[in-house]
Protein backbone atom coordinates (compact mmCIF):
# COMPACT_ATOMS: atom_id res chain seq x y z
CA UNK A 1 0.00 0.00 0.00
CA UNK A 2 1.49 3.37 -0.61
CA UNK A 3 1.59 6.08 1.44
CA UNK A 4 -0.69 9.05 0.92
CA UNK A 5 -0.20 12.25 2.98
CA UNK A 6 -3.15 12.87 5.21
CA UNK A 7 -3.51 16.63 6.22
CA UNK A 8 -5.22 15.69 9.81
CA UNK A 9 -1.88 13.76 10.49
CA UNK A 10 0.21 16.99 9.80
CA UNK A 11 -1.22 19.89 11.29
CA UNK A 12 1.80 21.94 12.21
CA UNK A 13 3.99 23.72 9.51
CA UNK A 14 6.95 23.15 11.17
CA UNK A 15 6.43 19.38 10.48
CA UNK A 16 5.62 20.18 7.24
CA UNK A 17 9.22 21.59 6.85
CA UNK A 18 11.17 18.70 8.46
CA UNK A 19 9.29 16.12 6.00
CA UNK A 20 10.23 18.85 2.86
CA UNK A 21 13.43 19.10 4.21
CA UNK A 22 14.48 15.34 4.71
CA UNK A 23 12.03 13.26 1.38
CA UNK A 24 14.81 12.92 -0.91
CA UNK A 25 14.18 11.26 -4.26
CA UNK A 26 16.07 8.03 -4.94
CA UNK A 27 16.20 5.91 -7.78
CA UNK A 28 16.79 2.00 -8.16
CA UNK A 29 18.63 1.82 -10.98
CA UNK A 30 21.78 3.50 -9.22
CA UNK A 31 21.63 1.59 -6.01
CA UNK A 32 25.46 0.88 -5.00
CA UNK A 33 24.73 -1.32 -2.09
CA UNK A 34 22.11 -3.91 -1.52
CA UNK A 35 20.91 -5.36 1.98
CA UNK A 36 22.24 -8.00 3.75
CA UNK A 37 18.42 -8.19 5.05
CA UNK A 38 15.86 -10.53 4.88
CA UNK A 39 12.07 -9.56 6.14
CA UNK A 40 10.39 -12.86 7.11
CA UNK A 41 6.59 -12.93 7.42
CA UNK A 42 4.63 -10.33 9.82
CA UNK A 43 2.25 -12.25 12.18
CA UNK A 44 0.33 -10.64 15.73
CA UNK A 45 1.53 -13.46 18.89
CA UNK A 46 -2.17 -13.00 19.95
CA UNK A 47 -3.43 -14.63 17.32
CA UNK A 48 -5.80 -11.78 16.06
CA UNK A 49 -4.06 -10.64 13.78
CA UNK A 50 -1.17 -11.06 10.49
CA UNK A 51 0.40 -7.74 10.84
CA UNK A 52 1.97 -7.21 14.26
CA UNK A 53 5.45 -8.44 13.84
CA UNK A 54 8.71 -8.13 11.61
CA UNK A 55 11.67 -10.37 12.05
CA UNK A 56 14.89 -9.45 11.41
CA UNK A 57 17.99 -11.31 10.38
CA UNK A 58 20.99 -9.53 9.27
CA UNK A 59 24.22 -11.75 8.84
CA UNK A 60 27.58 -11.09 7.44
CA UNK A 61 29.03 -12.55 4.63
CA UNK A 62 31.55 -14.79 5.96
CA UNK A 63 29.01 -17.69 7.17
CA UNK A 64 27.78 -20.80 5.08
CA UNK A 65 24.08 -19.99 4.12
CA UNK A 66 23.57 -23.60 2.82
CA UNK A 67 19.91 -24.38 2.80
CA UNK A 68 19.35 -22.00 5.39
CA UNK A 69 15.72 -21.22 5.68
CA UNK A 70 14.08 -20.00 9.13
CA UNK A 71 10.83 -21.65 10.39
CA UNK A 72 8.73 -19.57 12.44
CA UNK A 73 6.24 -21.89 14.72
CA UNK A 74 3.36 -19.90 16.55
CA UNK A 75 1.74 -21.67 19.49
CA UNK A 76 -0.44 -21.33 22.30
CA UNK A 77 0.59 -22.33 26.16
CA UNK A 78 -1.64 -21.55 28.87
CA UNK A 79 -3.35 -18.51 26.96
CA UNK A 80 0.06 -16.82 26.50
CA UNK A 81 1.63 -16.34 23.17
CA UNK A 82 5.17 -18.65 22.40
CA UNK A 83 7.16 -18.46 20.01
CA UNK A 84 9.78 -20.52 18.24
CA UNK A 85 12.23 -19.83 15.61
CA UNK A 86 14.58 -22.67 13.92
CA UNK A 87 16.78 -23.05 11.08
CA UNK A 88 15.78 -25.68 8.62
CA UNK A 89 19.18 -27.40 8.04
CA UNK A 90 19.63 -28.64 11.57
CA UNK A 91 17.68 -30.88 14.01
CA UNK A 92 15.47 -28.64 16.83
CA UNK A 93 17.90 -27.71 19.57
CA UNK A 94 16.89 -30.47 22.75
CA UNK A 95 17.94 -32.97 19.91
CA UNK A 96 21.50 -31.56 19.59
CA UNK A 97 22.41 -31.23 23.36
CA UNK A 98 23.48 -34.38 23.47
CA UNK A 99 25.01 -35.35 20.34
CA UNK A 100 28.55 -36.95 20.55
CA UNK A 101 29.67 -39.19 17.30
CA UNK A 102 32.87 -40.60 15.97
CA UNK A 103 34.04 -37.16 14.77
CA UNK A 104 31.47 -34.70 16.31
CA UNK A 105 31.73 -33.33 19.98
CA UNK A 106 28.92 -31.12 21.57
CA UNK A 107 29.91 -28.22 23.83
CA UNK A 108 26.87 -27.41 25.66
CA UNK A 109 26.61 -24.45 28.15
CA UNK A 110 23.64 -22.83 29.78
CA UNK A 111 23.34 -19.32 31.85
CA UNK A 112 20.46 -17.04 32.93
CA UNK A 113 22.83 -14.07 31.87
CA UNK A 114 22.04 -11.25 29.21
CA UNK A 115 25.39 -12.11 27.51
CA UNK A 116 27.05 -15.29 27.72
CA UNK A 117 30.96 -15.59 26.10
CA UNK A 118 32.22 -18.55 24.98
CA UNK A 119 36.12 -18.96 24.39
CA UNK A 120 37.93 -21.40 22.07
CA UNK A 121 40.82 -21.83 22.44
CA UNK A 122 43.54 -24.07 20.24
CA UNK A 123 46.91 -24.29 18.38
CA UNK A 124 44.99 -25.65 15.59
CA UNK A 125 42.14 -24.52 13.42
CA UNK A 126 38.58 -25.08 14.79
CA UNK A 127 36.02 -26.52 12.14
CA UNK A 128 32.37 -25.93 13.13
CA UNK A 129 29.85 -28.34 11.97
CA UNK A 130 26.64 -26.22 13.72
CA UNK A 131 26.07 -24.08 16.65
CA UNK A 132 22.44 -23.42 17.71
CA UNK A 133 21.32 -20.89 20.53
CA UNK A 134 17.80 -20.70 21.95
CA UNK A 135 16.51 -17.65 24.62
CA UNK A 136 14.22 -17.95 26.45
CA UNK A 137 12.57 -14.23 27.78
CA UNK A 138 11.16 -13.60 30.82
CA UNK A 139 9.94 -10.65 32.98
CA UNK A 140 9.88 -10.53 35.99
CA UNK A 141 6.56 -9.27 38.44
CA UNK A 142 4.42 -6.99 36.23
CA UNK A 143 5.88 -5.33 33.34
CA UNK A 144 4.65 -2.93 30.20
CA UNK A 145 6.65 -4.05 27.22
CA UNK A 146 5.69 -3.99 23.58
CA UNK A 147 7.65 -7.48 24.00
CA UNK A 148 10.21 -6.66 21.26
CA UNK A 149 13.42 -8.29 21.47
CA UNK A 150 16.81 -8.89 19.95
CA UNK A 151 19.58 -11.45 19.83
CA UNK A 152 22.62 -12.22 18.47
CA UNK A 153 26.01 -13.80 18.22
CA UNK A 154 29.33 -12.47 17.53
CA UNK A 155 32.59 -14.52 16.93
CA UNK A 156 35.52 -12.19 17.32
CA UNK A 157 39.63 -13.25 17.97
CA UNK A 158 41.95 -12.17 20.92
CA UNK A 159 42.34 -9.15 18.88
CA UNK A 160 38.57 -8.25 18.53
CA UNK A 161 38.37 -8.40 15.13
CA UNK A 162 35.08 -9.42 13.95
CA UNK A 163 35.19 -12.92 12.21
CA UNK A 164 31.20 -13.38 11.93
CA UNK A 165 27.85 -12.54 13.16
CA UNK A 166 24.08 -13.24 13.05
CA UNK A 167 22.01 -10.59 14.84
CA UNK A 168 18.13 -10.98 14.59
CA UNK A 169 14.95 -8.91 16.10
CA UNK A 170 11.12 -9.35 16.59
CA UNK A 171 9.59 -5.53 16.81
CA UNK A 172 5.68 -5.68 17.35
CA UNK A 173 4.18 -2.53 16.27
CA UNK A 174 0.32 -1.60 16.03
CA UNK A 175 -1.71 -4.35 14.32
CA UNK A 176 -3.96 -1.19 12.30
CA UNK A 177 -2.08 -0.35 9.51
CA UNK A 178 -1.85 3.57 9.57
CA UNK A 179 -2.28 4.21 12.90
CA UNK A 180 -0.18 7.10 14.58
CA UNK A 181 1.27 4.69 17.17
CA UNK A 182 3.93 7.57 18.47
CA UNK A 183 4.76 11.62 17.87
CA UNK A 184 6.30 13.77 19.89
CA UNK A 185 7.44 16.99 19.17
CA UNK A 186 9.85 18.90 21.41
CA UNK A 187 8.35 17.70 25.45
CA UNK A 188 5.10 16.87 23.75
CA UNK A 189 4.66 13.30 23.65
CA UNK A 190 1.61 11.05 21.84
CA UNK A 191 1.74 6.96 22.98
CA UNK A 192 -0.22 4.38 21.43
CA UNK A 193 2.31 1.66 20.94
CA UNK A 194 1.36 -1.78 21.20
CA UNK A 195 2.26 -2.29 24.66
CA UNK A 196 0.53 -3.77 27.57
CA UNK A 197 1.11 -4.96 31.06
CA UNK A 198 2.76 -8.60 31.16
CA UNK A 199 3.29 -11.16 34.68
CA UNK A 200 5.59 -13.74 34.24
CA UNK A 201 5.50 -13.20 30.57
CA UNK A 202 7.65 -16.12 28.57
CA UNK A 203 9.03 -16.02 24.83
CA UNK A 204 11.22 -18.28 23.55
CA UNK A 205 13.08 -17.88 20.32
CA UNK A 206 16.31 -18.66 18.78
CA UNK A 207 19.03 -19.47 15.89
CA UNK A 208 21.37 -21.65 14.29
CA UNK A 209 24.46 -21.15 12.21
CA UNK A 210 27.12 -24.04 10.74
CA UNK A 211 29.91 -24.95 8.71
CA UNK A 212 32.61 -22.29 9.11
CA UNK A 213 36.27 -23.07 10.26
CA UNK A 214 38.29 -20.94 12.79
CA UNK A 215 42.21 -20.44 12.39
CA UNK A 216 44.24 -21.42 15.55
CA UNK A 217 44.24 -18.90 18.21
CA UNK A 218 41.86 -17.81 20.72
CA UNK A 219 38.10 -17.51 19.49
CA UNK A 220 35.28 -15.76 21.59
CA UNK A 221 31.61 -16.66 20.17
CA UNK A 222 29.79 -13.58 22.61
CA UNK A 223 25.64 -14.56 22.34
CA UNK A 224 23.10 -11.73 23.71
CA UNK A 225 19.55 -11.29 23.96
CA UNK A 226 17.05 -8.73 26.01
CA UNK A 227 14.14 -6.71 25.57
CA UNK A 228 14.21 -3.17 24.15
CA UNK A 229 11.67 -1.41 26.65
CA UNK A 230 12.14 -3.24 29.54
CA UNK A 231 14.90 -2.58 32.31
CA UNK A 232 17.37 -5.07 32.67
CA UNK A 233 16.93 -6.04 36.28
CA UNK A 234 13.54 -7.03 35.77
CA UNK A 235 14.01 -9.35 32.81
CA UNK A 236 15.20 -12.64 32.91
CA UNK A 237 16.94 -14.68 30.19
CA UNK A 238 17.56 -18.16 30.45
CA UNK A 239 20.16 -19.19 27.20
CA UNK A 240 20.77 -22.85 26.47
CA UNK A 241 24.04 -22.81 24.01
CA UNK A 242 25.67 -26.03 21.71
CA UNK A 243 28.51 -25.86 19.67
CA UNK A 244 29.11 -28.90 17.56
CA UNK A 245 32.85 -29.47 16.42
CA UNK A 246 34.40 -31.70 13.88
CA UNK A 247 37.49 -33.12 14.58
CA UNK A 248 38.09 -31.82 17.74
CA UNK A 249 41.58 -30.50 18.65
CA UNK A 250 43.16 -32.57 21.60
CA UNK A 251 44.34 -28.89 22.89
CA UNK A 252 40.94 -27.33 22.60
CA UNK A 253 40.28 -25.32 25.58
CA UNK A 254 36.73 -24.14 26.44
CA UNK A 255 35.94 -21.52 29.26
CA UNK A 256 32.85 -19.94 29.81
CA UNK A 257 32.16 -16.03 31.27
CA UNK A 258 28.81 -14.91 31.98
CA UNK A 259 29.98 -10.63 32.59
CA UNK A 260 29.04 -8.18 30.19
CA UNK A 261 26.20 -5.71 29.78
CA UNK A 262 22.96 -5.56 27.83
CA UNK A 263 21.62 -2.30 26.49
CA UNK A 264 18.05 -2.08 24.48
CA UNK A 265 16.33 1.32 23.45
CA UNK A 266 13.01 1.80 21.53
CA UNK A 267 12.62 4.83 19.54
CA UNK A 268 11.19 7.14 21.99
CA UNK A 269 14.24 6.41 24.52
CA UNK A 270 16.58 7.99 21.60
CA UNK A 271 14.89 11.26 22.73
CA UNK A 272 14.36 12.64 18.71
CA UNK A 273 13.31 16.64 18.75
CA UNK A 274 10.37 15.44 16.34
CA UNK A 275 9.43 11.69 15.77
CA UNK A 276 6.54 10.42 13.81
CA UNK A 277 5.37 6.95 13.54
CA UNK A 278 2.30 5.62 11.50
CA UNK A 279 2.42 1.74 11.83
CA UNK A 280 3.53 0.28 8.82
CA UNK A 281 3.30 3.04 6.34
CA UNK A 282 5.31 6.20 7.51
CA UNK A 283 8.53 6.82 9.95
CA UNK A 284 10.24 10.08 10.14
CA UNK A 285 12.83 10.91 13.17
CA UNK A 286 15.17 14.28 13.44
CA UNK A 287 17.82 14.40 15.63
CA UNK A 288 17.47 10.93 17.70
CA UNK A 289 20.53 10.72 19.89
CA UNK A 290 21.97 7.69 22.59
CA UNK A 291 25.21 8.34 24.25
CA UNK A 292 27.19 5.05 25.76
CA UNK A 293 30.74 5.04 27.94
CA UNK A 294 32.05 1.37 27.36
CA UNK A 295 34.42 -0.23 29.68
CA UNK A 296 35.45 -2.98 27.18
CA UNK A 297 34.97 -4.48 23.86
CA UNK A 298 31.58 -2.22 22.45
CA UNK A 299 29.26 -3.56 19.92
CA UNK A 300 25.71 -2.66 18.42
CA UNK A 301 23.06 -3.10 16.04
CA UNK A 302 20.65 -1.17 14.63
CA UNK A 303 16.94 -2.53 13.66
CA UNK A 304 13.58 -1.62 12.51
CA UNK A 305 16.32 0.84 10.22
CA UNK A 306 14.61 2.50 6.75
CA UNK A 307 14.63 -0.37 3.92
CA UNK A 308 11.45 1.11 1.99
CA UNK A 309 11.60 4.70 -0.09
CA UNK A 310 13.38 6.97 1.75
CA UNK A 311 17.08 8.79 3.74
CA UNK A 312 18.92 7.65 6.65
CA UNK A 313 22.21 9.49 8.38
CA UNK A 314 23.97 8.00 11.04
CA UNK A 315 26.93 9.79 12.60
CA UNK A 316 29.00 7.80 15.46
CA UNK A 317 31.44 9.85 18.14
CA UNK A 318 34.13 7.57 18.67
CA UNK A 319 37.07 6.99 20.88
CA UNK A 320 38.85 6.87 17.72
CA UNK A 321 37.11 9.60 15.67
CA UNK A 322 33.78 10.31 13.40
CA UNK A 323 32.36 7.90 11.44
CA UNK A 324 29.80 8.91 9.50
CA UNK A 325 27.34 8.21 6.13
CA UNK A 326 24.26 9.47 4.76
CA UNK A 327 22.03 7.18 2.55
CA UNK A 328 18.84 7.20 0.29
CA UNK A 329 16.69 4.42 0.75
CA UNK A 330 14.72 2.56 -1.75
CA UNK A 331 13.44 -1.03 -2.22
CA UNK A 332 15.66 -2.64 0.36
CA UNK A 333 18.53 -0.95 -1.24
CA UNK A 334 20.96 1.71 0.15
CA UNK A 335 22.88 4.10 -2.51
CA UNK A 336 25.39 6.43 -0.63
CA UNK A 337 28.71 8.03 -1.17
CA UNK A 338 29.93 6.31 1.82
CA UNK A 339 31.91 2.92 1.30
CA UNK A 340 30.28 -0.66 2.19
CA UNK A 341 32.66 -0.99 5.35
CA UNK A 342 31.48 2.97 6.46
CA UNK A 343 28.11 1.42 6.27
CA UNK A 344 28.37 -1.49 7.92
CA UNK A 345 29.97 0.01 10.78
CA UNK A 346 27.31 2.53 11.29
CA UNK A 347 24.73 -0.33 11.65
CA UNK A 348 26.65 -2.99 13.19
CA UNK A 349 29.60 -2.09 14.53
CA UNK A 350 32.41 -2.89 16.69
CA UNK A 351 35.10 -0.92 18.77
CA UNK A 352 37.20 -0.77 22.03
CA UNK A 353 36.90 1.12 24.99
CA UNK A 354 35.96 4.69 25.75
CA UNK A 355 32.63 7.04 25.07
CA UNK A 356 30.41 6.50 22.24
CA UNK A 357 27.67 9.05 20.63
CA UNK A 358 25.39 8.45 17.94
CA UNK A 359 23.15 10.84 16.02
CA UNK A 360 20.44 9.89 13.79
CA UNK A 361 18.09 11.08 11.22
CA UNK A 362 15.76 9.40 8.70
CA UNK A 363 12.33 9.32 6.82
CA UNK A 364 10.88 5.76 5.01
CA UNK A 365 7.60 5.49 3.59
CA UNK A 366 5.93 2.02 2.49
CA UNK A 367 6.36 1.22 -1.30
CA UNK A 368 5.67 -1.79 -3.12
CA UNK A 369 5.73 -4.89 -0.86
CA UNK A 370 8.01 -3.36 1.58
CA UNK A 371 6.63 -1.67 4.90
CA UNK A 372 8.16 0.76 7.41
CA UNK A 373 9.21 -0.05 11.08
CA UNK A 374 10.49 2.26 13.65
CA UNK A 375 14.22 2.45 14.44
CA UNK A 376 15.44 0.09 17.89
CA UNK A 377 19.21 0.01 19.08
CA UNK A 378 20.67 -2.59 20.95
CA UNK A 379 24.62 -2.37 22.68
CA UNK A 380 26.77 -4.66 24.33
CA UNK A 381 29.73 -3.79 26.32
CA UNK A 382 31.95 -6.98 27.18
CA UNK A 383 35.33 -7.85 28.63
CA UNK A 384 37.52 -10.47 26.23
CA UNK A 385 39.59 -12.25 28.64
Amino acid sequence: MKFSLKKKCLTMGIILLFIGTFIIPVSSQDAKKQLSISEENRFYVNGNDVKSQLYFIINSNNWSYDNYENQIQITRNNSKPYLKVLSSYQAPFHQLRNLVTDNITTIHEESTSQVTVIKLSSAHAIQIKNLSAEFIYSVINTQKTDLSITRGLYVVNSSGNLYGYHCSACLNLHPDEGTLQYFKLGPFIYNNRAEHEHVGWAWTAGFGEGNFSLPAGDWYFIFYAGFYDVPNNNTLIQTNISINIVDIPNDLKVTKTVEGTYYGYWYGELNPILFISKAWEFELMLHGTKQFSANNTFFFQFFGFPVSDGYWSIRWETPTGMKKCNMKVYDGRFNSSSSEEEIDWCINGIGGSGNYRVTTHYIDRAYGHWSTCPLHLSAIDVPLK
